[in-house]
């Protein structure tokens, strides 16, 4: 209840500033919709980051994922009928999974669903966006599956920025190693009653934005399906896929195998086992799922693989 109370607070609070922010790599100026400059800091990784008017924004294709290969390794909880959910989120370990190349990316994603509208966010390892093979934030929405509609981040006019803390495309600072410290951060979004609008949160404390009722209607009114898992995408021309996760899978070992944990929807439900679908592709797998009554797990399950070339069996 305190997180619908403090989104709501932020909603209506921030809702004016119509910022946008595009990472340029390079000196940048933050314009807002009087055209008054405002200086930006740099992150830890001296990443700088130009706002500007979301309607401003210049075009980013999202990729069509008809011919493309994705994999993915999860949980999935599909609303009964006439029912809709309103939030989702985990607290998803971080990991750096090794990327075959530009073309590839890896990700540990949360997704909702109704209709062909559909948002993902978490983190993602993805080269050819970003310019690098670090773990950041990302985020994505399509109208329509991605046929004509839809972009990563705010890379086209959409999603509109709330926070100036908190990029689209942080990089991570802390990774988790198998058997060594792990990290993990909480990830979420929930539905503003009233608005149908949906906000994308970090940490509890932080609204990074929200995307609009007026691009993504059938969501406006709820999600009918929520995933929470890993995905690896390959270019269709490619025969070997990326690592998942920590690129290791063994089974009820939580520091080895890239976790999520505090899964939840509606704020406070658990997936319950009866009703949620697990899935595994060629190379990656979903396991150790189970409601674990210390509030710190609460919720969870392992995903993750080495990925490979295709044809060849894979062992964990």
């Amino acid at each position: 209840m305190a997180l619908v109370i403090f989104i709501t607070f932020l909603i209506s609070f921030l809702s004016f500033d119509g910022f946008e922010c595009k990472n340029l790599g390079g000196s940048a100026e933050l314009i807002n919709h009087n055209n008054e400059a405002i200086s930006v800091a740099k992150t830890v990784y001296g990443d700088i980051y130009d706002c500007i008017d979301i309607y401003k924004q210049p075009a980013f294709n999202h990729p069509a994922l008809s011919n493309h290969k994705i994999q993915f390794a999860g949980i999935t909880v599909n609303a009964d009928p006439g029912k809709k959910y309103g939030a989702a989120q985990a607290v998803i370990n971080i990991y750096n999974p090794k990327v075959v190349g530009p073309g590839h990316y890896s990700s540990a994603t949360i997704a909702i669903e109704s209709g062909e509208n559909q948002i993902q966010m978490g983190w993602i390892v993805h080269p050819q966006l970003y310019g690098d093979y670090r773990t950041r934030l990302y985020s994505s929405w399509t109208a329509d599956n991605s046929r004509s509609t839809g972009c990563f981040n705010n890379n086209c006019p959409g999603f509109v920025v709330l926070s100036r803390d908190m990029p689209l495309d942080y990089a991570f600072p802390s990774i988790s190693q198998p058997e060594e410290q792990q990290y993990d951060s909480l990830i979420g979004l929930a539905l503003v009653n009233g608005t149908g609008e949906w906000l994308l949160v970090f940490e509890f404390n932080t609204v990074i934005g929200y995307w609009p009722n007026s691009i993504l209607p059938n969501l406006a009114s709820g999600a009918e399906t929520i995933r929470w898992g890993g995905q690896v995408f390959t270019p269709p021309s490619d025969d070997t896929s990326s690592q998942m996760g920590s690129g290791l899978f063994r089974n009820g070992q939580r520091r080895i195998t890239c976790y999520m944990r505090q899964v939840t929807y509606d704020e406070t439900i658990s997936p319950d086992k009866s009703s949620l679908q697990t899935h595994d592709s060629r190379c990656y797998y979903e396991g150790y799922n189970f409601y674990d009554k210390d509030s710190y797990w609460a919720y969870s399950f392992l995903f993750g693989g080495k990925g490979g070339k295709d044809g060849v069996t894979c062992i964990y």
